[in-house]
């Protein structure tokens, strides 16, 4: 019995540290929460410290990110720089398009 016991630890403790690397991990308020980072530059510690504040200073807040969020991916590039995901520039071309044209629409 003691065996199993042992190999049953050890393998909880392997969960346990598995689920607190790669996630953030709170069984008292039954939370998981992945986060997806780049392995070696990614920045696991900043996303658990900032689910850390939510989680002391606003817990309304807390729970509904509990209970909406499973996952958390870090996004490395930026798509407001993309001539083509600007609204601002669809803008600016419908009016230097009336301009060109002398056209209202």
């Amino acid at each position: 019995m003691t065996k199993y016991a042992v190999v049953g630890g050890v393998l909880l403790v392997l969960a346990w540290g598995w689920a607190s690397v790669f996630s953030w991990f709170d069984p008292s308020a039954l939370c998981r929460v992945h986060i997806d980072v780049e392995l070696l530059e990614g920045d696991r510690a900043s996303v658990k410290e900032a689910i850390s504040v939510v989680r002391r200073e606003d817990p309304v807040a807390y729970r509904d990110l509990c209970r909406w969020v499973d996952r958390i991916q870090e996004e490395r590039e930026c798509m407001a720089g993309d001539p083509q995901a600007g609204f601002r520039g669809v803008v600016r071309d419908h009016i230097l398009g009336e301009a060109a044209t002398g056209s209202t629409s």
